[in-house]
């Protein structure tokens, strides 16, 4: 199976799932981590996708540094982060977060950042 083939394999899958899917950690496991295995990230190879990922700019949040949900890597070098929210939530209600995470990667290495909600 080809790429684009993999890519509308799990189009058709989220649209299936999609009513199932409640909160982050399914949105994690039933949307985010198929498109990561589509685009042809080894979702087990925590060398390419690194779950709760603490990046350079984490703050600390009560006792403990914010993390980014997932850090995406080829040849060692981190190309993406990907922050998830759960399925039909809105993005505005993170702003805070988001905007700190985006905001601090204009100073790293990271060339893509990604906010997608869907609803």
């Amino acid at each position: 199976m080809g790429f684009t083939d993999d890519i509308v394999k799990v189009s058709e899958q989220v649209r299936k799932r999609a009513d199932q899917v409640v909160g982050e950690e399914s949105t994690k496991m039933s949307l985010i981590v198929p498109f990561l295995s589509a685009l042809g990230y080894d979702v087990y190879d925590p060398s390419e996708v690194m779950p709760e990922y603490v990046a350079d700019f984490a703050e600390r949040r009560a006792r403990q540094l914010e993390k980014v949900d997932y850090a995406l890597a080829i040849n060692g070098n981190i190309v993406m982060l990907v922050e998830a929210k759960a399925r039909g939530q809105k993005a505005e209600v993170h702003d805070g977060q988001l905007s700190r995470y985006f905001n601090a990667l204009v100073t790293t290495k990271v060339n893509l950042k990604i906010l997608k909600n869907q609803k």
